[in-house]
């Protein structure tokens, strides 16, 4: 009887010992579970695919001491969905913030963050040291050419995951015009564009070109244009005298004043007096080209251009006249010709029977959204070689930036130290003047 009480009180006494253990190791996993629980709402709310798709543009953390970039970045795009449902993008579930806090506190909640080429290229690369999903996108975008804003720091090669840049094989292209076809329907621009091949040629137009009598007009929007292809206007003008024709020059900067408020008065102008506009590009690097050329093709005058990019993917032929297929002699002749030969230089506009052009405004956002929702199957990819895919010439740019910013440091050093040297000999001792 003594055992039987004695294994009765260990018995009790084990499933004491065994109910408080269970307890105290139920009560110290508790706010594991939970947290654990919420990591899973947060992720399902943010990754579920019939949800907001969430856009952080990134803006540098000091950004409130640049003003210029925070107004810029914060009045281009309005926070929330609003960007998409005045756009009417055929997806309206995307939410922009400029906000890194928003959701949760956690950069990577984010579906996709967006890179300016001015925040990359100009801040430092530690600010970019921050925790990323696996199934996020790190977009690079760009409107200004590779040229003008090289990314040279080797830390963006395998750093993004899709470009969003006016270049024609970025994951979402973005050229800065549109072209549609007679039915309205967007056909191009695009790497692979085809033309129609034999293009009805009509005389419905020929009222435009009653009242031309002036050979070539070029309209300055930016002064360092003026400076870039001088030489080049120089020759073309001085090859032009000799067939008792003009290049006039019209703008902030040309000879002719044209105010940015009366702009669209010269456009006139041009279409009415003048056979040939100069559309010179700032930039000439691949698909870099600018509305220029579009407000030049919506003229009845024929654009004259110059640049390295395949004009095949954003002009119909025939209605153009490129400076790289003739040297200075036989362009000039060929400006001459046409001015001389209406039937012929009627041809040019052929194409006006098939297409028009429309700006792309700068600020449209529809295809990001649209890119979004449809990556849902897309693999997963990097830029291995970001800065080659953006510049191919990235090495040489990058280092005449690197030489170019060590002379104007050590210049800035010197006449640093000129100056306090020259205060120092024109002031007296005790504070008074020689």
């Amino acid at each position: 009887m003594i055992f039987v009480g004695n294994f009765k009180a260990n018995a009790i006494k084990f499933c004491l010992l065994t109910a408080l253990f269970l307890f105290a190791l139920l009560s110290s996993l508790v706010p594991f579970i939970i947290r654990e629980r919420k990591i899973q709402l947060n992720q399902r709310h943010v990754r579920f695919a019939p949800d907001l798709k969430y856009i952080l543009f990134w803006n540098h953390p000091k950004v409130k001491k640049f003003k210029s970039f925070h107004v810029k970045a914060v009045s281009e795009f309005e926070i929330g969905q609003s960007s998409f449902i005045k756009q009417n993008c055929p997806h309206i579930n995307c939410y922009i913030s400029y906000n890194a806090s928003l959701l949760d506190g956690d950069q990577s909640n984010f579906d996709a963050v967006v890179f300016d080429v001015h925040d990359i290229s100009r801040f430092k690369v530690n600010y970019f040291n921050f925790t990323r999903s696996p199934s996020q996108r790190f977009i690079f975008r760009s409107h200004e050419s590779s040229d003008n804003q090289p990314v040279c720091n080797p830390v963006f090669d395998n750093f993004f995951n899709w470009t969003w840049t006016y270049k024609l094989n970025s994951d979402i292209p973005h050229p800065f015009l549109n072209i549609y076809d007679s039915n309205n329907m967007l056909v191009g621009p695009k790497i692979n564009m085809t033309w129609i091949k034999t293009m009805k040629h009509s005389t419905v137009a020929r009222n435009k070109f009653k009242f031309k009598d002036r050979a070539v007009i070029w309209i300055i929007n930016k002064c360092r244009l003026k400076h870039k292809f001088q030489d080049f206007v120089h020759e073309l003008r001085q090859e032009l005298k000799a067939y008792n024709h003009t290049i006039d020059t019209f703008g902030s900067c040309g000879d002719n004043k044209c105010p940015s408020s009366k702009l669209n008065e010269c456009y006139k102008l041009a279409e009415r007096d003048y056979y040939f506009q100069l559309v010179l590009e700032e930039s000439t690097v691949e698909d870099y080209i600018t509305e220029g050329i579009g407000k030049a093709l919506n003229l009845f005058t024929v654009p004259i251009v110059l640049g390295d990019a395949d004009f095949r993917r954003f002009i119909p032929p025939g209605s153009y006249v490129n400076v790289r297929a003739f040297d200075i002699k036989k362009l000039g002749a060929l400006v001459d010709y046409l001015i001389k030969t209406p039937k012929v230089y009627r041809y040019f506009f052929d194409w006006k029977n098939h297409y028009y052009y429309a700006t792309k405004h700068r600020t449209d956002v529809c295809d990001l959204c649209t890119k979004l929702n449809a990556n849902e199957r897309e693999t997963h990819k990097n830029y291995a070689n970001f800065r080659h895919w953006w510049s191919y010439e990235y090495k040489d740019i990058c280092e005449r930036m690197h030489l170019y910013e060590t002379v104007k440091g050590e210049l800035g050093t010197g006449l640093e130290v000129m100056n306090r040297g020259t205060v120092q000999t024109c002031v007296r001792p005790g504070g008074g003047s020689p």
